[in-house]
């Protein structure tokens, strides 16, 4: 029987598997979400600080970013060029309370402006005027009644209603007839009184 010799890996084995186990660590670290570096980390980042404003900074991160940053930026020229000693607690004072009110300031000026605008909305808007067009007057419908000499009202059929004065007037004014006869008379007469007076048919006085 024939001994089994051991197979010897081929020259280059290790280094293969080596850069593939390195490939894998990296493809796992890129998975990773990068971490945020702390604001110590952030500050000592940062090229061509001194110490002292190191410490300072580190002590007040937010004067490093947006509107605070330019803020503190101009000021320190300013300070520096009104001849305020550089790293000295005084420039420190002078920065922190400039920041305090210039953001003050700007946020004074954007309310302002908010309170404007929200009064320009919010301000009555007069209508414009209405043109109305002038109606056409209609000429009311001509009454088929004919107005009695007793300020009552004649029918077109001819018929009439007598008050109870006129009633009894027309009973005494022809006793020969009986009272209905009589007033239907009356009536009648009346009637035919109003419409002359209507058409203009009727005798003036001082007319022959």
């Amino acid at each position: 029987m024939i001994a089994d010799v051991p197979t010897q890996p081929p020259v280059g084995d290790d280094a293969l598997q080596r850069a593939i186990a390195a490939q894998r660590r990296a493809e796992e670290m890129s998975r990773q979400p990068p971490q945020q570096p702390s604001v110590e980390q952030y500050v000592d980042a940062i090229p061509g600080m001194s110490a002292h404003w190191r410490g300072f900074f580190k002590a007040h991160p937010d004067l490093l970013f947006g509107e605070q940053a330019q803020i503190v930026g101009q000021a320190h020229a300013i300070a520096i060029d009104s001849g305020m000693r550089d790293e000295s607690p005084e420039i420190e004072r002078f920065l922190l309370s400039t920041v305090a009110t210039e953001m003050d300031a700007r946020r004074e000026r954007l309310a302002s402006a908010a309170r404007a605008v929200t009064g320009a909305s919010a301000a009555p808007i007069t209508p414009e005027p209405i043109v109305r067009t002038p109606r056409v007057p209609t000429a009311a419908p001509v009454s088929r009644d004919v107005p009695s000499a007793s300020g009552g009202r004649l029918s077109a059929q001819g018929q009439i209603t007598l008050s109870v004065e006129e009633r009894e007037v027309a009973r005494r004014s022809r006793l020969d007839l009986p009272a209905a006869e009589a007033e239907r008379l009356y009536a009648a007469n009346k009637a035919r009184l109003a419409r002359m007076r209507l058409d203009g048919t009727y005798p003036r006085s001082g007319e022959g």
